[in-house]
C-alpha cells in the first residue's frame, strides 16, 4: 500500500511507473474514508474525479466535490493505493470461505502469470475495501449504511444558503434591485440619524444614494 497527501496529487507531483499495480484506491480524512474505487490509472483517475473542483465544487463529482468543498483543508487528506495482493485479507474479512479460497487461488495463478483473473480479483478487492472501510461516498452501491460527517457538509450548506440568497435577489430584475438598495441605504441612515456619524463617511453615504437615483433614472 502506498499513500500521498492529496495536496501532492493536486500540485501534480505524484508520478506512478507504467506497470505499476495499484489498481485500488481510496480517499480518506483520519478514520473517515470518502471513497473506494478501481482504476489501472488511479493518478489520472483522481485527478478526473477532481476536475475544477478545487475552484468551484459544482465542476467535480460526488467525490472531487467533498474535496473542493473543503479545500483547502482537503490537501491534507489521504489518497492510499493498494495492490489486489493488499487486499487480500480484507476479502477474507468481508466474504464466505469459498469465495476468499476462489480469490487467492485467482491470485496466485495471476502473480505465477498463468492467467489474467486481475478484472475480478479487482472487482472483489474494491467491494471488500467498500464494506471494510464503509466509504461514505460509496453508499449507492453498498450493502451498509455510512453518512458523512457533518463537518464535511457544512460549507455545502452555506454554498446553498447563499446561492438561494442570490437567486432570490435575480429574480426581483435589476432595476429593483437598484431600487432596494437605495431605499435600504436610506432606511439605515435614517435609522442612524441620532448617531454621531463622520462627515466623510455621510459623504460617502449621499454619494452612493445620488449615484444610484441616477442609475435608476437610467434604467426607467
Amino acid at each position: 500500500m502506498r499513500s500521498f497527501p492529496l495536496g501532492d496529487l493536486i500540485d501534480r507531483q505524484i508520478r506512478l511507473s507504467y506497470d505499476d499495480s495499484h489498481y485500488l484506491y481510496l480517499v480518506r480524512d483520519g478514520d473517515t474514508v470518502f471513497y473506494v474505487g478501481q482504476s489501472t490509472d488511479p493518478i489520472h483517475r483522481m485527478h478526473e474525479h477532481i476536475g475544477l473542483a478545487i475552484h468551484d465544487p459544482r465542476f467535480g463529482d460526488d467525490l472531487g466535490g467533498m474535496i473542493g468543498e473543503n479545500y483547502p483543508e482537503s490537501r491534507d487528506w489521504i489518497l492510499e493505493l493498494y495492490t489486489i495482493a493488499d487486499c487480500a485479507d480484507f476479502v477474507v474479512e468481508q466474504y464466505s470461505e469459498e469465495i476468499a479460497a476462489k480469490f487467492k487461488r485467482g491470485l496466485a495463478r495471476m502473480l505465477a502469470e498463468e492467467e489474467d483473473y486481475r478484472p475480478g480479483l479487482v472487482n472483489t478487492s474494491e467491494k471488500a475495501l467498500m464494506r471494510h472501510f464503509r466509504a461514505c461516498l460509496n453508499v449507492a452501491n453498498a450493502v451498509y449504511e455510512s453518512s458523512i460527517p457533518e463537518r464535511y457538509t457544512r460549507r455545502r450548506h452555506e454554498h446553498f444558503v447563499a446561492e438561494r440568497a442570490l437567486a432570490r435577489t435575480r429574480n426581483i430584475g435589476f432595476p429593483k434591485r437598484v431600487h432596494k438598495i437605495r431605499t435600504d441605504l436610506e432606511s439605515w441612515i435614517e435609522k442612524h440619524a441620532n448617531m454621531t456619524l463622520a462627515e466623510s463617511t455621510m459623504r460617502v453615504f449621499n454619494q452612493i444614494l445620488d449615484e444610484l437615483e441616477a442609475l435608476e433614472d437610467d434604467l426607467s
